[in-house]
Formats: C-alpha cells, structure tokens, sequence
C-alpha cells in the first residue's frame, strides 16, 4: 500500500472515530413531478484542511452534478444538487433494490431510483434503498465501544414529497405531521433498509399551474377546500380538465 493510501486510511479513520463527518441526501420532489436530489457531504471545519485532497470536485461534475461550497455553523464541505424535470426519468416498472451511496459515485440519470405502476389515471412510485455503512466492522475489544465515538455522525436519507403526493406505505424513522417528508437516521456500521411508496393522480399533475396561478393571485396558499372550488370551476368551464391542452389552445 503506497504512502497516500496509507494517509488516506488513517484520516478516513480519525474522521469517522471523532464523530466529525456529515453527510446527507436528500430528494424533493414538486407538484409538476420535478425532483432535484441534494448531497450534503462535509465534514468539521477543523478537519477540513488535512482532508482537502480527498475533495474533487470536477469528479462530482463529471457525474452529472452541479457542485457548490456548503457552510454551516459547524460543518464544511460540497453540496450537490441534480434535478431532473420529471421523477419519470428515473422511473422503471422493474423494482430493484438500490445502494444510496453508490450516488456520489454514480451518474443519477445512469440509473433508476424509482419503481412506478400505473393504473388509469393514478400511479404508484416506490422507493426501495439499502444505506450501507456496516463495511467496517469493529475489531472485538474489551473496553472501547466505536459507537462512543460516533454519536455526533450525522448520515441521514430524506424524501420531500408534493402536496398532491398520497403517501401509502413507509418505514421512515420520521415523518412530518402531513406525511410529506419523510426521513431516516442511519447509525455507523448500519445496514438500513429504506421503503416508502406514494400515489401521485394525473389530474392532480395537470391542474397544478391553475393552483399555482390562483395562489399567486391571492397572495395565499390555498387549502385543500379552495383548492378542489377551483379545480370544479376549470373542470365546468372547460370540456378539457388538462391545463396544457387549454394552453396549448391559446397558442394555436
């Protein structure tokens, strides 16, 4: 083993034994079915300095992702973001099993993140991962427990769901009060399964620009009673409940 790979062990290991790194993904998704995935992959200010040469950026670009610095109070590093128009994109009728670290290796539009069912107007995506972090295991020892060293590790998994967005299914550590988001704490030397699964309804999709519009209007959110009033009122009006063939009208 050459010398930097030996300095690269041992800083890999003095980071993870000093409960210093954080690292979190995170994927949100809107009402018009665009999802932007987030990496947050840092580490304490103090540590940053001798662990620069591990940092590459334009390896990050190279995958497809759009790199900036991330700062917060107490960690320092990258932020990754990708965004894709439509969770389609990355969609399959094939429900395989993927590895979420393997994303700050792989190209996101290289793989499918999502498993979808459609049936009539309403489909199904399902999102099942693994969040490996069990590859280093801990050498027996009478008085050290790695898990005293590691308690302030910070590797979690969020999903953000849209308002139009019915949450079916999920074994989320967390979950916000209106089921939007969803979020899983993985321990050190974990291997953690992560499942969820949502319905989205086409027409929900269409009629999202007529909401956005009326909300801008109105200087409000709307709530989900308003919301249903105007969807009625586009729905009499029209003999098309699709906002992008009523648009498309007005261009031709």
């Amino acid at each position: 083993m050459n010398k930097k790979r030996i300095l690269l062990l041992i800083l890999t290991v003095t980071l993870l034994l000093t409960g210093c790194v954080k690292y979190e993904l995170d994927m949100s998704m809107k009402n018009d079915k665009s999802i932007t995935i987030t990496i947050i992959d840092s580490m304490q200010k103090e540590y940053v300095e001798a662990m620069q040469a591990t940092k590459n950026n334009e390896e990050y670009k190279k995958l497809g992702y759009t790199v900036t610095e991330y700062n917060d109070s107490k960690f320092t590093g990258l932020k990754l973001t990708k965004k894709f128009n439509n969770i389609d994109e990355i969609s399959s009728n094939e429900c395989k099993e993927f590895e979420l670290t393997d994303l700050i290796k792989t190209d996101p539009s290289t793989v499918k993140l999502f498993c979808s069912k459609k049936i009539g107007e309403t489909t199904t995506y399902i999102g099942n991962y693994t969040y490996n972090l069990s590859a280093v295991e801990q050498e027996p020892t009478e008085d050290v427990d790695i898990e005293d060293y590691t308690g302030e590790m910070i590797f979690k998994y969020t999903m953000k769901l849209p308002d139009i967005a019915l949450l079916t299914s999920d074994n989320a550590d967390e979950k916000s009060s209106d089921n939007k988001t969803l979020t899983w704490n993985i321990k050190y030397g974990e291997l953690k399964h992560i499942k969820f699964a949502f319905n989205i309804n086409d027409k929900d999709v269409s009629t999202t620009p007529i909401i956005d519009e009326e909300e801008t209007l109105s200087g409000k959110e709307l709530d989900p009673m308003e919301r249903e009033f105007v969807i009625d009122k586009v729905e009499r009006m029209y003999d098309s409940k699709d906002f992008y063939e009523l648009y498309n009208r007005f261009l031709a």
